[in-house]
């Protein structure tokens, strides 16, 4: 059993304790057996995943970890692509704002200058550079962002991101002060979570509802 199939596994009994020792783990043994490709993979995982623990300070060492090993290594454009979306988004969640927009803005570059087709990953950066602008309180911005994020996933067949992101909308509109497309965003997600409650996305749309 590989790496991931272990990982997905782990994932499936919903053991965190469990994820997050046979993620540590993995690291150490990557380190000892000085595989750069799987300390990066690793890395890349342990970043995600305690980020969404909201182990925030955690997953930006880990960040700083992966970035340091990236500026050092040369990796294919759609693996460093895809790593500066997570070490960004970390940068995010500390609060280092300006720092996560920079290292989004040179993937963006990557992507641009690679004819990269990862459209999936490129909506994410767009929510992710959204996120950030928020929390400088460039609601602007943070629209710019949303509503290219939605012009890619609307093509996609995944309803509750497509949801999720007409809730980040209307977040942003309420800040920007703008009601009735507030209101309009948050009708649209609803034909989507009031039909899927126990998604775990619901209750961010029912907050801002």
């Amino acid at each position: 059993m590989n790496f991931h199939e272990q990982l997905d596994k782990l994932f499936k009994e919903h053991n965190v304790s469990k994820i997050r020792n046979f993620l540590e783990s993995s690291l150490e043994a990557s380190i000892n057996n000085h595989d750069t490709s799987a300390i990066i993979e690793v890395l890349n995982e342990l970043i995600g995943f305690l980020r969404d623990l909201t182990l925030y300070e955690d997953s930006y060492k880990y960040a700083c970890a992966l970035k340091r090993i990236l500026d050092n290594n040369i990796l294919d454009y759609k693996s460093l692509f895809i790593s500066y979306i997570n070490i960004s988004n970390s940068y995010r969640a500390n609060k280092h704002y300006d720092a996560s927009i920079a290292l989004q803005n040179e993937a963006l570059d990557i992507y641009n200058n690679n004819n990269l087709n990862m459209l999936k990953e490129l909506a994410a950066l767009y929510n992710n550079l959204s996120l950030a602008y928020q929390g400088l309180n460039d609601y602007a911005m943070a629209e710019k962002y949303l509503l290219k994020a939605l012009d890619i996933i609307k093509n996609e067949n995944d309803p509750i991101k497509i949801a999720t992101t007409y809730v980040n909308l209307a977040s942003n509109y309420l800040a920007e002060n703008k009601l009735d497309a507030a209101k309009e965003s948050l009708e649209e997600a609803s034909k989507t979570f009031e039909a899927n409650k126990k998604d775990f996305h619901y209750g961010g749309y029912a907050a801002t509802y």
